[in-house]
């Protein structure tokens, strides 16, 4: 039994909210009928315990949910890093202000430092759509 009404009498309950009480004679009426429900479908232990173990299963696929988004975050950004690093890498090289550098006085040496940090990020990137990684 849910709550036994006869201790209610004892705090008073009966006297003043007689309406309280039916609506706890109900609801104790609909929680038995639920609980021999649950037992006369074939479920063991209790329906507290049933509805446990159902919100712990969905809890776990909302988790696991969130970390399959958060690993396809990472990996864009680590795509982003992988492409856009070697250029940066190769113009940070070539802005350092240094007397001797002997490719500044080859006339093609600029050309060739823009084709190498272009080439530097499509090719990583291409490699990765190839492999479907993207």
């Amino acid at each position: 039994m849910l709550l036994n009404l006869d201790i209610s009498t004892h705090f008073g309950i009966l006297e003043s909210n007689s309406g309280l009480v039916e609506w706890l004679k109900i609801m104790q009426g609909s929680a038995r009928q639920a609980t021999d429900d649950f037992h006369n479908r074939g479920f063991s232990g209790t329906p507290e315990a049933f509805i446990s173990e159902k919100l712990d299963f969905l809890i776990g696929m909302l988790i696991s949910r969130l970390n399959l988004v958060d690993n396809r975050v990472g990996k864009i950004l680590s795509v982003v890093a992988l492409v856009f690093l070697p250029p940066t890498l190769i113009g940070s090289i070539y802005g350092m202000n240094f007397r001797f550098m002997p490719e500044l006085a080859v006339p093609w040496a600029y050309p060739l430092a823009l084709v190498a940090m272009l080439a530097s990020a499509v090719i990583p990137y291409l490699v990765f759509k190839w492999r479907r990684w993207l």
